[in-house]
């Protein structure tokens, strides 16, 4: 969705007074023609990423007459103007042209490619397709600094080819040369394509993936999960009362009962996928499988259980789901995982899941500039307050 500088509800930010220009796509439509070369018909704003007082980097979707363009832009505090950027063209990541390019290391199969999200001076995620068109596998190409995690995960995935209850992509090229990791494409359907029905029943089987994960060893040394840690919670409350003053009191509230009530971290951690949502499992012929583990991590489950079910939360929140729908998913997912794992004790999941709430919905509404989210603001403060209390989880 675009956000126009209308509906952005943030207070001003003094170190950053372009903000709502940069995310206001009428006025970005007259910064980018004359970069574009011509007229602009249609323009999106696809990704933003908000640093408060710090940065703002946003990329846009823009169609011409005669082509389509993803121009990112790039803005700093003291910066009097922001800096714009038409991909490929890319300050971190220096490889862009293999994607048009076939490497040698990959010509057995990548014929063409077609882009399938960008993530300025972080990442690219191509689809490499063979001679039919068809997807063979998926290709990332990596910023510098951040290909040290991308190893992490080729390493994660070739330690694992030998799990026999898992099923995970393969790996099927490591190129420290060029930053760029290829994994084998999984051919089926993202729980994010199902209807609410098919919904229901594939979120048990979801449930028990991630429980079956979560019982995955490995010899890796990974991070530690730290996006509900108590530092996490403070800056979040802080980042809501520089930014939101009309929810600054029921945030800090809920940052103080999240603090009260916090526990020491059970010494039985596991191994976490960090980034569980219904676009990173897909449903094949032979069941489900888990993709996209740029963000494996140890740590409590209680912790990844808690993050997908704040995520539920969300969207009944903002009116994608009714509370009743909410419910009905939350009980698949838990009877799932509860079939092929031990479901942490409920007050452990009841906390990690208003934390959640707390350090990533509420937050990445305001760092991610996300429209729904800012508009049901409160409503997401309340939800957590709620949970914590002892609402349904």
């Amino acid at each position: 969705m675009c956000v126009a500088v209308q509906t952005l509800q943030l207070d001003a930010d003094s170190k950053l007074p372009l903000r709502d220009l940069l995310c206001d796509v009428y006025h970005a439509r007259r910064e980018l023609e004359p970069i574009a070369g011509q007229r602009i018909n249609e323009i999106e704003l696809i990704r933003s990423k908000y640093k408060p007082g710090s940065s703002l980097r946003v990329l846009y979707r823009v169609k011409t007459v005669s082509s389509e363009m993803l121009i990112s832009g790039r803005l700093y505090a003291g910066n009097s103007a922001p800096v714009f950027s038409v991909f490929p063209n890319d300050r971190k990541i220096s490889d862009l042209g293999l994607i048009s390019v076939p490497c040698s290391t990959y010509s057995s199969f990548w014929k063409s490619s077609r882009i399938m999200g960008y993530a300025p001076e972080k990442c690219v995620t191509v689809a490499c397709l063979d001679t039919n068109g068809d997807v063979g596998a998926y290709a990332k190409l990596y910023a510098g600094k951040e290909f040290h995690s991308a190893e992490t995960v080729a390493r994660f995935l070739q330690e694992q080819q030998v799990h026999a209850n898992l099923r995970l992509p393969k790996l099927i090229a490591l190129d420290s040369v060029n930053n760029c990791i290829v994994i084998e494409a999984i051919n089926g359907k993202r729980l994010s394509e199902l209807n609410k029905i098919d919904e229901a029943v594939a979120l048990e089987k979801l449930g028990s993936a991630v429980a079956e994960f979560h019982s995955v060893k490995t010899d890796l040394q990974l991070p530690e999960f730290s996006r509900l840690s108590i530092s996490r919670i403070k800056s979040t409350a802080k980042t809501i009362e520089a930014l939101r003053s009309d929810c600054a009191s029921s945030a800090a509230a809920l940052s103080r009962d999240l603090l009260r009530l916090s526990k020491p971290l059970p010494e039985d951690v596991v191994l976490l996928h960090g980034d569980i949502h219904l676009k990173n499992a897909v449903l094949t012929d032979t069941g489900l499988v888990l993709i996209d583990f740029d963000q494996i991590s140890h740590g409590p489950a209680a912790a990844e259980i808690g993050s997908f079910l704040a995520g539920l939360h969300y969207r009944e929140v903002i009116g994608e789901i009714s509370a009743k729908e909410r419910i009905s998913f939350e009980n698949a997912f838990l009877n799932g995982y509860g079939q092929s794992g031990q479901l942490p004790d409920r007050d452990l999941i009841t906390w990690h899941t208003a934390a959640a709430l707390f350090t990533e919905r509420v937050n990445r509404s305001i760092t991610r500039l996300r429209k729904k989210g800012l508009e049901n603001l409160s409503g997401l403060i309340a939800a957590g307050r709620r949970v914590l209390a002892g609402g349904t989880v």
